[in-house]
């Protein structure tokens, strides 16, 4: 008996979204930062904050946590103000608006230790506003 093949044209769109994401993820903060996972640091690269806006600064501190959290299991998900401030350089003040913003969209949002972080359905367009405009 002969096997019969047939091409399936919706085997073209079959993705694995965990590692498209993952991918989206790196070419997005790579403009933006470096992360060491180790130490739990994000260290924005030359001449990015200079250039950045508030929102932008928060998205990439807390898109950088999130790819620690990846990275290492052992790291928490989602940053403090405080964490957050210190992580941008940006003084509390300044931050609190543009952060209470972001969450005022539904791009951000207090995960259940306080502490915000970017969900999975506002992604896309987190990752929008740094300049990924794939999603």
């Amino acid at each position: 008996m002969s096997e019969v093949t047939s091409h399936d044209p919706l085997k073209e769109l079959v993705v694995d979204a965990h590692e498209m994401d993952r991918e989206r993820l790196a070419s997005s903060l790579s403009v933006w930062a470096r992360i060491d996972p180790s130490k739990n640091l994000i260290r924005f690269m030359p001449g990015a904050k200079q250039n950045a806006t508030i929102k932008q600064l928060t998205l990439v501190a807390l898109l950088g946590q999130m790819a620690i959290k990846l990275l290492n299991d052992e790291r928490e998900e989602g940053l403090t103000p405080s964490e957050l401030s210190q992580r941008t350089g940006v003084k509390g003040n300044s931050l609190r608006p543009q952060l209470k913003a972001l969450a005022d969209d539904g791009i951000v949002l207090k995960n259940d230790g306080r502490k915000y972080i970017v969900p999975p359905q506002s992604f896309d367009r987190a990752l929008a506003l740094l300049g990924d405009y794939d999603g």
